[in-house]
């Protein structure tokens, strides 16, 4: 269905898919619009949109004019839903139709001639009409085909698909600039790792260095040992190879008298002071016992 249509024609097919399950619905009843107002009737047998008016004052041209192109519009809207098997007129043999135009009443009638194949057109909407599911999708579908809604969803995709090939571009721009991220650091690894390795050598000779004063350094101690061990031993041993022996041997008895009687003296000083301590405290305490004899004495005799 490639026509587009007018909003009242969107109005009438809209209209058309409400009733269609309306048994006693006839298709003429899309023309309500002019043919349910007072003084307005289709007369069937001339083709002719009949006007009632009361007097020549109410005539409006411009209506009827405008009133005959809206009626020609739907009248061609009829045609083209029957002829693309959207809509179908129930035919029978005998067909009540009415013979005279509605609005007899009026002093004053203007009958406008409608062309013959849109009466032809209108005469056959005297009918109930049967409505297929095609047009019923079509309405529910927005009024847009099977081939414009295929077009809308690949314009649909088509935007998604340039929204995620942007997303998908961004991302390649964030990738990259994480590659270039991750070259510079390998760079400064590669820096990093050559100044490790040169501290590492760098390291191994001054380990090297110091194995070797290590290794200078005990020769040293060893040799120290040595020499403190034979400085000890030496005074030991010389006299034994010279014969000085018996004279060190008379040395350590004269040390060794002396001290004693350096440590009896000691005792016997000590012993004495002890001694002579006694004899002081005692001493105090009769001088003190004496004082306080005399001081008692004394204040009897005062009194």
């Amino acid at each position: 269905m490639a026509k587009h249509f007018s909003d009242r024609e969107k109005h009438i097919i809209r209209f058309i898919c409400n009733h269609r399950d309306d048994p006693s619905f006839v298709l003429v009843n899309v023309f309500n619009q002019w043919f349910n107002n007072t003084g307005v009737s289709f007369d069937v047998e001339t083709g002719d949109v009949v006007y009632g008016y009361g007097d020549f004052s109410e005539v409006n041209v411009n209506k009827i004019l405008s009133d005959e192109n809206g009626i020609i519009e739907i009248a061609l809207l009829i045609k083209y839903l029957e002829d693309n098997n959207y809509i179908y007129l129930v035919r029978k043999a005998k067909e009540d139709l009415p013979k005279k135009p509605k609005g007899n009443w009026a002093k004053l009638t203007i009958a406008n001639e409608l062309p013959q194949d849109i009466a032809e057109l209108i005469r056959h909407t005297f009918r109930r009409v049967y409505v297929s599911y095609d047009l019923v999708h079509f309405v529910d579908n927005g009024f847009k085909t099977y081939e414009e809604a295929q077009l809308e969803n690949a314009a649909e995709q088509l935007k998604t698909s340039n929204i995620s090939l942007l997303a998908s571009k961004e991302n390649v721009d964030v990738a990259k600039q994480l590659v270039n991220t991750t070259q510079e650091q390998l760079k400064e690894l590669r820096k990093q790792t050559i100044k490790v390795k040169e501290q590492a050598d760098e390291a191994k000779d001054q380990t090297k260095e110091v194995q070797k004063q290590t290794k200078y350094s005990r020769t040293t101690l060893c040799i120290s040992i040595a020499a403190i061990f034979v400085s000890i031993i030496l005074p030991f041993m010389l006299p034994r190879c010279t014969g000085e022996k018996d004279y060190q041997e008379d040395m350590q008895k004269s040390l060794h008298y002396t001290n004693t009687i350096i440590v009896n003296s000691t005792d016997s000083i000590c012993n004495k002071l002890d001694s002579l301590y006694l004899k002081s405290d005692s001493l105090y305490k009769q001088t003190k016992k004496g004082h306080c004899k005399y001081i008692k004495n004394r204040k009897c005799n005062k009194n």
